[in-house]
């Protein structure tokens, strides 16, 4: 009984939180911060790429983290080309943004979908609310990746098993979880032109009973 009571408080304190940031200027703010760190990344990771060229395969050098699951067989020729000094700057491009952009595509995604649930379904909100954490749900598995990565990186070529269960059960987790929030936002988008006009009534209502207490 303490537990759920908790839950609910927590989930109330959070969405109190969140409100503020899915306000329009705010949501540009987070989105242009966002773009901002995202493009600095690739920006790293291009020339981290070219600075260490194609695999012996001839393929293009990718991170960990775009693969779909973690393969013996396709990561470990990756490791091995990498070189200690390569491992370690690709641990470190992990430690440095790709800890912060899970946080911010965290809040800016959650709050776009609490925005999106505000002029789609705001009857329902007190129950739809909490789609709008998912995305931090996503975060959190990507942190949980890179950190598995990054212990990757630190202790080749001595890994253990259950190193690339973790690193591969999180890495599947989040594209997973990637995928269903696209489809989310696109329901929420769709929603949103469709309910418009009940949205507005809604609103009309509620400003109309606000005035006249």
């Amino acid at each position: 009984m303490n537990s759920s009571k908790n839950k609910v408080k927590f989930l109330a304190r959070a969405y109190f939180y969140l409100l503020p940031w899915s306000r329009p200027k705010r949501l540009w703010l987070l989105g242009l911060l966002m773009l901002l760190i995202f493009c600095r990344f690739q920006y790293l990771t291009a020339s981290w790429r070219a600075a260490l060229g194609p695999l012996t395969s001839g393929e293009e050098l990718q991170l960990l983290d775009t693969h779909f699951g973690i393969r013996e067989k396709e990561i470990i020729p990756l490791l091995e080309h990498l070189g200690p000094a390569y491992r370690q700057a690709h641990s470190y491009l992990y430690i440095s943004l790709d800890l912060i952009y899970p946080l911010v595509y965290g809040l800016f995604f959650s709050a776009l979908l609490l925005f999106l649930l505000q002029n789609s379904y705001p009857r329902y909100l007190g129950s739809l609310y909490r789609l709008s954490f998912f995305p931090f749900l996503i975060a959190i598995t990507d942190l949980l990746e890179n950190i598995s990565f990054i212990l990757l990186l630190w202790r080749y070529p001595q890994i253990d098993p259950y190193l690339w269960c973790l690193a591969s059960t999180f890495n599947q987790t989040k594209w997973i979880g990637v995928n269903l929030l696209l489809i989310l936002l696109l329901l929420g988008f769709v929603a949103r032109w469709m309910n418009r006009v009940e949205v507005a009534e809604f609103r009309a209502m509620q400003k109309r009973f606000g005035s006249d207490k």
